[in-house]
């Protein structure tokens, strides 16, 4: 049996919510996570972003890195990293097999079968700490208060990036409940590096950091400069921009991640490591530089059409990829067609989402695409909530259906949000076209 078909089988009818299982399991492996130096990255959006960003910046300055992520765009080996490396399939499968041979003990325990992220949670200590590279990042699956990774004891640093509406069946309906279950992550005396501007989630926020006598880093408190929102250099599009960051100004900073948001981003990661290690600013410009994380504002092409795909799958995603259109391929082209794609789950804020694209790209032409997912909305359902707007709108269960070469002619650009399901369906179709 494949891998994978034990973990979905074993996972079908997992046991409670709760940290009692994962520390237990860790107990049983010999808690590899506790020899690991790690950054622990937690909030709603920007998470992946801020990871890529750390990493970069670290092997800059000479280190060697692990990283967890998730969820991944095209398979599951994206979510664990070393140095350049994806994890390899047998690496995966020893990994796996490692863990699920606990499952029965923990079963015959009263804690019930393990659950997926449990897994590769599990996975990833074990990979890292045979690996030993000189420092990890792992990202937050949900939350922080009950989320798995929140096993880790004692991070170097903790990170909470932007914090917004997602999740809210599990995590609360506002967002201040939202943020005092993400800022649960927070260890005592560990530095804390956090990035959303709005008064009640920075109080949130800052609260838990005075509790547990953590040192805060805020990046709403420090200031940036836009220089260019998009310019072609360096072999590509690149937003360059000043920056002060925990007191040093930089001039001049380049990223290839293209939108606004990017450069909050790029300030956290850098926040996060200057809390750790006394980097240099040659590595800061190079490490800044080099990041590219799939399936965030990605270009898939340039031109004949520009097409660009980015998971955005929420209502800060939504607006943060609105912005970075407008201030990049959509700027001063207010003639050109655009072919808008858009998919999502069925549990995500799909209302907010889609009044939101209607606002913004009124005059475009809608194409609704289905996620490879149980719990995806309906591409004709999405497409109806268009229509009751006054979109003009196509809707289909094939993703394929989108690179229709007489369709994609009738467009200047194509831009693809939603689901990081339907982000990784369109770029894998496309790599194979």
């Amino acid at each position: 049996m494949d891998i994978f078909d034990r973990i979905y089988e074993t996972t079908r009818n997992k046991g409670p919510a709760g940290l009692q299982r994962m520390e237990r399991l860790l107990e049983l492996l010999g808690n590899p996570e506790e020899d690991l130096r790690i950054f622990h990255v937690g909030g709603t959006n920007g998470k992946g972003s801020v990871s890529f960003f750390i990493k970069s910046l670290l092997e800059a300055e000479g280190f060697s890195v692990g990283m967890f992520t998730s969820p991944h765009v095209e398979k599951y080996n994206e979510r664990f990293r070393y140095s350049d490396e994806m994890i390899s399939d047998e690496d995966l499968e020893r990994y796996a097999d490692m863990v699920l041979s606990y499952n029965e003990q923990l079963n015959s325990e009263g804690h019930g079968n393990l659950a997926l992220f449990e897994i590769l949670t599990a996975v990833a200590y074990l990979y890292f700490n045979e690996r030993r590279p000189d420092y990890v990042i792992m990202e937050v699956g949900i939350g922080g208060r009950i989320d798995v990774t929140n096993t880790i004891a004692h991070p170097v640093a903790t990170v909470i990036t932007q914090v917004g509406l997602d999740h809210t069946d599990v995590l609360g309906d506002t967002v201040v409940k939202i943020a005092e279950d993400k800022a649960c992550i927070i260890k005592r005396g560990v530095p804390i590096v956090t990035q959303s501007p709005e008064a009640e989630i920075r109080d949130v926020i800052h609260r838990k950091a005075e509790e547990m006598h953590a040192p805060i880093l805020d990046v709403a408190e420090m200031s940036y400069e836009v220089v260019d929102p998009a310019c072609e250099a360096l072999g590509g599009i690149v937003v360059r921009f000043n920056a002060v960051v925990n007191g040093r100004n930089y001039e001049d900073l380049a990223i290839r991640m293209i939108g606004e948001h990017q450069i909050r981003n790029a300030m956290t990661a850098l926040s996060a490591v200057m809390s750790v290690i006394d980097i240099s600013e040659e590595a800061v410009r190079a490490g800044l530089l080099h990041v590219i994380n799939p399936g965030r504002f990605e270009f898939l092409q340039y031109s004949e059409p520009c097409i660009v795909i980015d998971g955005a799958h929420n209502p800060s995603g939504i607006a943060a990829a609105i912005d970075a259109y407008r201030k990049t391929i959509g700027r001063n082209v207010d003639d050109n067609k655009l072919l808008l794609v858009f998919g999502c789950l069925k549990d995500k804020e799909c209302d907010t989402m889609v009044s939101m694209l209607a606002e913004a790209f009124g005059n475009a032409d809608f194409l609704m695409l289905q996620p490879d997912s149980d719990r995806a909305l309906p591409a004709h359902t999405l497409g109806d909530l268009f229509e009751a707007r006054g979109c003009k709108c196509e809707a289909s269960e094939d993703t394929s259906t989108l690179f229709d070469t007489e369709r994609l002619a009738k467009y200047d650009n194509v831009l693809v949000l939603g689901s990081i399901y339907l982000i990784g369906e369109i770029k894998t179709k496309y790599i194979s076209l």
